[in-house]
């Protein structure tokens, strides 16, 4: 027997014996449900565990417009109702019914097995929880562009989203009354509640979204569209709603109160600046960045990696303790050793510890050789990753120049020495060694890199252009095309040789090709390693590989038309809200039990591999002139900058969870004795609360920011008329400042209202991309040596120098070039 609640804009249909929600559909899409098949929506749940869910049903019975049930003793009830077109629910249970309890909230999150297709299921987009857990929202979407928003209205204990064995999917959710077992930072346990209100809400738009948070929850939170500036930039925001107070607090802990009519806010102190808005009782926080130019995060960074990071034969540290700045006795979740060159997979080549060297290539390729940084970067390609001198003898995880056997498989030259054959790793190494060529010039770096391309192409690529990954001899066989993207280097690979050896040159730029063509026939499959799903870096690479394809190799049509609806799709796997830890971040949530101790599965806002999907959008708001498409690149990139502390250092992410998932085992990847009393979550039902940036370590990954950077922000930005902001760059009475030390590439939005001066410092050639051929044609531009204009393209020349030079644009509705020198 069934029960249904009607509102305006959904229909939830209930089990009448168990309580479960059964399906809840939209008006929008009333074939798909956001509730999970077969689940347990809804139904409360007693004395649970970190691993156990005991569930108590209650059944249901119509009381007027209301469900409602409770149990025999009367102590648990719950009762659902339509209201102003949301789902209402409001709980009540014991306060002694733990270690945990609560309400099962069981979505149709992404993969999970029925009927439902994939686009039609859910991932979390907006996460906020009020300090005090007085009250939560969280917005949910599906890649068909649909939301549903679920404001927890009255005070709570805590939330947790479940996630699989291996940690890859997410597979429910739990608003909790009671967690007594939960070990906050504080030591202080979580204050049980006697009842949980809540409601669902489904929603045409975000700013839908908003709107329901602010008129349920009776609050204004501030949105800002950029979440960060340079220092001395301004970011313009607006509330939602009308608060009665908004102060800001600086991150040096200054506070001041805001004018009512105030919409913008210059950035003057590096770090996170929070904006308060208080409406009645509730307050509510965003965060905006300001940051420091791109070379005061190059030079930081790469000297605390340098200084903490790096081992006597140049390897880098994969992590490091945050209190001891050293890896000594510590151990991943994952169960190995923060750094150590005599285990496998500790200190790798190319990815993890590889990137803190290649970030300080990146730096000298942006401003040149430093005397106290080449030195490090030669330890590490040169000693380490390449064996130079002591071929005989390679590093774990290093580049082997003799044939080998591991695993029960035979590898010709250079396969990367008793390494499991993830391609990425030497993908990784091809583009520093090009990398290191292009800033030393030294070329037996590049024959070197070209016999390791060849070895790649040969070994690790089928003929059709698939990179494979194959651990044994009979084993499994991945398709590794987007673990990473190693079209890269097969491009870099080829332009490098172009004058040096014009058929080898050829060879790898038609193995591109094959890759590029492999991946656009592939279209939405998305093979990944470790356990299948959709996942948020196979989609990210799959469209950054097209995008490098279309840009570089070929303008196939068929190149760039996948990459943008695969770009649209994997919005169901991106972050926003109104915190620029989080906004812009791709939702991925298992890193932190290979990148620390602190906690297994949460999700990992801020993480490196964020800046796969903002590199596409940049290179795909270059081609199409979309300002918007730069902005939410740049947003992804501030997630990354938030995490730079002022010594350089960077954890691994920023996660909203409040109770990470149980992490699995060392066991799981055969590695013993390194579990035991340092590692109790392992063992115990008992976990750490989070909502907070990984506490106890600093990881190597968080260096991708940088070598992000070199080809992205570093050489762009962006400047909106519309709306008065600037990406990457400062605005202000008329005046644009790039922060991009190469500037190369301005996308403007819109026409301006008034002649802007751009400030340019040592810019040679400059790319102005609007948004259509027509703005191109009606952009004035003066104090440029020559303007030429093509389609959306205005391309000035400047005068030698590297002084600065000022450029002025104005709208020049006759349509001409006026200012040409």
């Amino acid at each position: 027997m069934t029960y249904t609640l009607n509102t305006q804009n959904c229909t939830a249909v209930f089990d009448a014996q168990t309580g479960a929600l059964q399906t809840l559909t939209d008006a929008e899409n009333p074939q798909c449900s956001w509730v999970a098949k077969d689940g347990r929506f809804g139904v409360p749940f007693l004395s649970s565990s970190q691993r156990q869910t005991n569930f108590f049903p209650i059944a249901l019975e119509k009381d007027g417009e209301a469900l409602c049930g409770k149990s025999h003793s009367g102590v648990s009830a719950i009762r659902w109702q339509a209201q102003q077109g949301s789902l209402c629910a409001e709980y009540r249970g014991s306060t002694m019914a733990g270690p945990r309890s609560g309400v099962e909230l069981d979505f149709n999150f992404l993969d999970l097995p029925g009927d439902t297709p994939w686009r039609s299921q859910c991932m979390p987009y907006i996460l906020y929880t009020d300090p005090r857990r007085q009250y939560a929202y969280f917005v949910f979407s599906t890649a068909d562009e649909r939301y549903l928003t679920l404001c927890v209205e009255a005070p709570f204990a805590a939330w947790r989203i479940l996630y699989s064995e291996a940690g890859h999917r997410m597979v429910g959710f739990q608003l909790l009354s009671q967690a007594d077992d939960v070990r906050t930072p504080d030591g202080i346990q979580l204050a049980p509640v006697e009842s949980l209100r809540f409601s669902l809400t489904p929603c045409k738009t975000p700013a839908e979204c908003w709107n329901t948070i602010s008129r349920r929850l009776g609050i204004a939170p501030v949105l800002f569209e950029v979440t960060g500036a340079p220092v001395g930039g301004s970011v313009t925001f607006s509330p939602v709603g009308v608060p009665e107070e908004v102060k800001v607090l600086a991150p040096d802990k200054s506070c001041r109160k805001l004018a009512p009519e105030q919409r913008s806010l210059t950035l003057r102190q590096p770090g996170i600046y929070e904006l308060q808005s208080r409406t009645g009782e509730r307050v509510h926080t965003s965060r905006v960045l300001c940051h420091e130019g791109w070379r005061t995060v190059y030079d930081k960074v790469n000297r605390f990696y340098r200084d903490h990071f790096q081992d006597e034969s140049g390897a880098f540290y994969r992590v490091i303790w945050r209190d001891t700045l050293s890896p000594k006795g510590g151990y991943t979740m994952e169960g190995l050793p923060f750094g150590d060159i005599h285990t496998p997979y500790s200190c790798r080549t190319g990815e993890f510890g590889g990137f803190a060297g290649w970030a300080m290539i990146k730096n000298a390729l942006l401003f040149g050789a430093q005397e106290d940084l080449t030195p490090s970067i030669e330890r590490y390609l040169l000693n380490w990753a390449l064996n130079r001198g002591h071929e005989d003898s390679p590093y774990l995880g290093s580049a082997c120049r003799r044939p080998q056997k591991y695993l029960g498989r035979e590898y010709g030259p250079w396969h990367l020495y008793h390494e499991v054959n993830y391609p990425q790793h030497e993908a990784f190494l091809l583009e520093q060694m090009l990398d290191y060529y292009a800033v030393y010039a030294d070329e037996s770096i590049l024959w070197d890199a070209c016999a390791l391309g060849e070895h790649f192409v040969a070994e690790h690529m089928d003929p059709d252009g698939t990179v494979i990954c194959q651990n044994e001899p009979d084993g499994h066989r991945v398709d590794y095309c987007t673990v990473h993207v190693p079209i890269a280097p097969l491009i870099l690979l080829s332009d490098c040789l172009e004058t040096k050896d014009a058929g080898k040159a050829q060879y790898f730029r038609d193995a591109a090709v094959r890759l590029a063509d492999r991946v656009c026939a592939r279209g939405f499959d998305f093979p990944t390693e470790g356990e299948p799903c959709t996942e948020d870096g196979s989609m990210a690479c799959s469209a950054l590989t097209l995008l490098l394809a279309y840009t570089r190799l070929e303008k196939k049509p068929e190149y760039l038309n996948t990459a943008r609806e695969i770009l649209r799709a994997h919005d169901v796997l991106t972050l926003s809200g109104a915190d620029c830890r989080m906004n812009g971040s791709s939702t991925r949530f298992w890193e932190t039990q290979y990148e620390s101790q602190d906690w297994g599965p949460s999700i990992n806002a801020g993480h490196a591999w964020t800046l796969w999907m903002a590199q596409a959008k940049a290179l795909l708001a270059g081609i199409d002139g979309d300002y918007d498409l730069l902005r939410e690149a740049y947003n992804g990139f501030v997630t990354n900058l938030s995490k730079v502390e002022p010594s350089g250092g960077m954890p691994s992410c920023f996660t909203p969870d409040l109770i990470p998932g149980t992490p699995h085992p060392p066991q799981v990847y055969g590695v013993s004795g390194t579990a035991g009393e340092s590692m109790p979550d392992l063992h115990l039902t008992t976990s750490v609360y989070a909502g907070r940036y990984v506490p106890g370590t600093y990881a190597c990954s968080g260096n991708y920011l940088l070598i992000a950077a070199q080809p992205t922000f570093a050489r762009m930005s962006g400047l909106s008329f519309v709306k008065n902001q600037a990406v990457n760059g400062i605005f202000g009475e008329n005046r644009f400042t790039s922060a991009a030390p190469r500037l190369e590439t301005l996308i403007l939005q819109g026409l301006p209202a008034q002649p802007v001066q751009l400030c340019l410092q040592g810019v040679r050639n400059l790319e102005l991309i609007l948004g259509s051929q027509e703005q191109a044609q009606q952009l004035g531009v003066s104090g440029a040596r020559t303007v030429n204009k093509k389609g959306r393209a205005v391309r000035l020349s400047l005068a030698p120098g590297a002084g600065e030079q000022t450029v002025t644009l104005w709208a020049n509705t006759a349509g001409g070039v006026m200012g040409e020198e």
